[in-house]
């Protein structure tokens, strides 16, 4: 499956809100679905490797353009010579297109499921 970094970084925040939000209220999302808990944790593995190479980019990028008097005192700023420099690198990288092998579900694997909307949001890349 072809997705963008941009696409990929919204998939893994996406996933690890679901599993902050089990963890935090004590409610499992997927009960006795080993299938699809499965398929998650693969695709999130699949996802952050695939995301190493735009990680290390966008590193690269904001220490080149991170405020280093702002950065000492904790505050995250960048310099103010370089935010056309972040804003298009990030824009780049964000569109780059990566072919990942997504694990993918059928949608009656989570149909009879207590999901909220963002939460089929969040499976959708993988739901066939």
């Amino acid at each position: 499956m072809i997705m963008t970094n941009k696409d990929m970084v919204a998939a893994v925040n996406s996933i690890e809100e679901m599993k902050n939000r089990e963890e935090d209220g004590n409610k499992v999302l997927f009960p006795g679905r080993v299938k699809v808990t499965y398929a998650i944790r693969k695709n999130k593995a699949k996802l952050e490797a695939a995301l190493k190479p735009y990680n290390e980019e966008r590193d690269e990028l904001l220490a080149k353009c991170i405020d280093e008097e702002a950065q000492a005192t904790g505050e995250l700023k960048l310099k103010e010579e370089c935010k056309v420099e972040w804003e298009a690198g990030i824009e780049e990288l964000l569109n780059i297109a990566v072919d990942v092998d997504i694990h993918l579900i059928k949608l009656d694997d989570i149909a009879d499921l207590d999901l909220s909307f963002a939460d089929v949001d969040a499976l959708d890349f993988m739901i066939e």
